[in-house]
């Protein structure tokens, strides 16, 4: 093994790699086998630095108490990098973890600093065509240090509640406790349950590395490590919730925010728009204004339908206003994510679906407005949530499997004949709101559409289909209407929770 006698020269070595793929670093084969689990970090750990592969309780590079870990990035269509997936750390013992505190954890002896070798991932390339684009020493800043230890806290208070069998990405902002196994089935003992819990290691949250990639990598380097243009759209800088990070030396992230808005608690919302010298202009929707008044208490940009925060972008927090109706449900269900291709659906498994890496890792904020009996609107607080454990491993889990057999046998499309512009509506036998299986799949699309892309009549370009994985089963479909209905195109469709279901949530707030 390569013996290194300061930081500075462990990076030093470390950037010799930039630009290299891993089929030039490799030299132990590593990469002939294609189920190598791991394999591309074991190939720097035993081809670049030259040490046996272990599962040490110490820091890689022990004398310097660094870590080493080896992370791919991948590109987005809108020009953006990002991080592949999160960054797994050391496995939680949860039978010892609790007895420690923050400063002698196990996650801080291993990781509280840690030599970052990011590549260039992408789904069309041999591994041994990734190119390592940038080696990193990365120490945690203060601000995220102090987050990232209440993280720690949250996780602990957990296990010491008999509760790790209900422990959730969700939970945290920063790090998360991810599941870690060879299948959903590894799991641990845990010290104040007898129920079984799944086995799990520290991690850096996607939305976390995300940031860090944004932050570390430049356009030069991308076009230094391939020969491939890569375009690096730039970011916009996003302004901290937290102004004086002292703040979270008194009080937690979470209840920092919830106290500001409880500051702001009952008042209506005219109040709160002249409060704010918001301009409410006769463009600006009800929905609309009660973001931009979320975007003036938190002291944050945003859009006319999302809050852009510091903070929130690295913990993959999503924050959503709801507007109740006296007390009582909202009129908006909450749309969790597209499905791009129903193949996303067919072709994978639970643990690997969209919707379960969407509802697992994304906490939500929900800033809840009142409209009461003589029409003036509340504010009435805030709430953080993520879906409890148990609710997406049962109920959503088996209402997600069912709609998968009904893409793969056929969906049911049943034509009825309707008053409106077409003359007639499409109906199908997926999850509907009314079976309050906590989930459902409705449209995505302003439009109808049940055939490949065309140009309609006034030359706009219709691409609100997708292909179906299985012919489309059809009733009462006119026989005329057979080039407008085709059996292998539907609607573009989405999950949703329900709205019943967020305000049984939110309504003890």
């Amino acid at each position: 093994m390569k013996e290194f006698n300061s930081k500075k020269e462990l990076l030093t070595y470390a950037e010799q790699a930039e630009t290299l793929t891993f089929g030039e670093i490799d030299k132990s084969s590593r990469l002939d086998n294609k189920k190598l689990k791991g394999g591309l970090g074991q190939i720097i750990e035993e081809s670049f630095f030259g040490y046996e592969i272990n599962s040490n309780k110490e820091a890689d590079f022990k004398n310097l108490g660094v870590e080493l870990k080896v992370t791919p990035i991948k590109e987005l269509k809108s020009g953006l990098i990002s991080a592949k997936e999160r960054l797994v750390l050391n496995i939680i013992n949860y039978e010892l973890e609790y007895l420690k505190t923050f400063e002698t954890s196990s996650f801080w002896f291993k990781n509280s600093e840690l030599l970052i070798m990011f590549y260039l991932w992408r789904t069309d390339w041999n591994r041994s065509d990734y190119p390592i684009i940038k080696s990193i020493l990365h120490t945690f800043s203060e601000e995220d240090l102090l987050i990232i230890k209440q993280d720690w806290e949250t996780i602990i208070e957990k296990i010491k509640a008999g509760k790790a069998h209900e422990l959730s990405e969700g939970d945290t902002n920063y790090l998360g406790a991810v599941t870690k196994g060879s299948s959903s089935k590894s799991t641990r003992i845990q010290p104040f349950n007898n129920t079984p819990a799944k086995q799990r290691a520290f991690s850096l949250k996607q939305s976390y590395m995300t940031a860090l990639v944004r932050d570390s990598i430049t356009e030069k380097d991308l076009q230094k490590a391939t020969s491939l243009k890569i375009r690096k759209k730039r970011t916009k800088k996003r302004s901290p919730v937290v102004k004086d990070i002292n703040v979270l030396k008194q009080k937690k992230f979470d209840d920092y925010v919830i106290d500001l808005f409880n500051s702001y608690k009952n008042r209506t919302r005219e109040e709160l728009v002249r409060h704010f010298n918001i301009v409410n202009n006769k463009a600006n929707q009800a929905k609309q204004i009660n973001y931009l008044i979320a975007q003036k208490i938190l002291g944050v940009g945003g859009s006319s339908n999302e809050i852009h925060a510091k903070e929130f972008e690295k913990a993959n927090i999503v924050a959503k206003t709801v507007e109740l109706k006296e007390g009582k449900v909202p009129d908006e269900n909450l749309k969790v994510c597209e499905i791009n291709t129903f193949e996303e659906v067919t072709q994978v498994v639970w643990e690997d679906s969209l919707l379960y890496d969407k509802l697992l890792s994304t906490r939500y904020l929900f800033i809840i407005f009142d409209r009461l009996s003589d029409e003036s609107v509340v504010l009435k607080g805030a709430k953080f949530w993520s879906l409890p454990v148990t609710d997406l491993n049962q109920i959503v889990k088996q209402t997600w499997e069912e709609e998968k057999e009904k893409f793969k046998e056929g969906v049911q499309l049943t034509y009825k004949k309707s008053s409106n512009k077409k003359g007639f509506i499409v109906s199908n036998n997926l999850v509907k709101e009314s079976d309050k299986k906590i989930i459902h799949i409705r449209p995505s699309a302003g439009e109808a559409q049940y055939c490949p892309p065309f140009k309609n009549e006034n030359n706009i370009y219709m691409n609100n289909a997708r292909r179906l994985p299985a012919p489309a089963k059809w009733i009462n479909r006119p026989e005329n209407l057979k080039k407008e209905l085709q059996d292998n195109w539907m609607t573009k469709q989405a999950f949703w929770l329900n709205k019943s279901y967020i305000f049984n949530q939110i309504k003890k707030l």
